[in-house]
């Protein structure tokens, strides 16, 4: 792929970080363009602040800013529609490393995401060497 376009799915889990790498790796190999869409299945319970009022811990801004900026619902159903109305041809997503018996299985996330989009995805548990 030559100047295509890459999604990377993130939940800003501490192990997306792989995904990340790789996606950001390829993309520069690839010279093509990415975007990085944070999807939760449903929102977490927040500490909501009233109407108007920032907060005066930058963390908990940047925890409002990333709510605000976070796409909710059904994943694989909104990295298709991300994928189909951005020209996106390849998905990168992370998973969680498992130990050797358990790598065969993917999550359910990762699964669903594999047997329902109509582009290429790359799932990445582990670092490249």
């Amino acid at each position: 792929m030559t100047s295509g376009t890459i999604l990377l799915a993130t939940d800003l889990s501490c192990r997306c970080d792989r995904a990340l790498d790789r996606a950001t790796m390829l993309a520069h190999e690839w010279q093509a363009k990415m975007i990085v869409l944070h999807v939760l299945q449903q929102p977490e319970p927040v500490l909501e602040l009233s109407p108007g009022t920032e907060s005066p811990d930058p963390l908990q801004a940047a925890r409002r800013r990333v709510r605000e900026d976070t796409e909710y619902g059904e994943v694989s159903a909104l990295l298709q529609e991300m994928a189909n109305t951005r020209g996106v041809e390849l998905v990168v997503l992370g998973t969680e490393g498992r130990s050797a018996p358990a790598q065969m299985l993917l999550g359910s996330v990762a699964q669903d995401v594999l047997d329902r989009l109509s582009v290429d995805v790359l799932v990445v548990s582990r670092r490249r060497n």
